[in-house]
């Protein structure tokens, strides 16, 4: 793993603490289609359930983490179908 890899993905795993919650749902979409299994998005997704959730959310204390799970499946099946010349 190459140095600009490892602190982007502190940098997104960090960027709960001080960006907004769209912020970081920008981030993690842009990290899930540039690193191939980007697995951290799990972690993130925890992270901000912490920060943020409350349980009178719609999906409940976990939302952010079922979220960014769907995300990771959805987002690999797209990256399956492209085409990258």
């Amino acid at each position: 793993m190459s140095k600009l890899s490892l602190l982007s993905r502190i940098f997104v795993l960090v960027s709960p603490f001080f960006l907004p919650w769209w912020a970081v749902l920008v981030l993690a979409l842009a990290a899930l289609f540039f690193y191939e299994p980007y697995y951290d998005i799990l972690a993130l997704g925890l992270i901000c359930d912490v920060l943020y959730s409350s349980t009178h959310s719609f999906f409940g204390l976990y939302g952010f983490t079922l979220i960014s799970g769907v995300l990771l499946i959805i987002v690999g099946q797209i990256k399956k179908r492209l085409i990258m010349y």
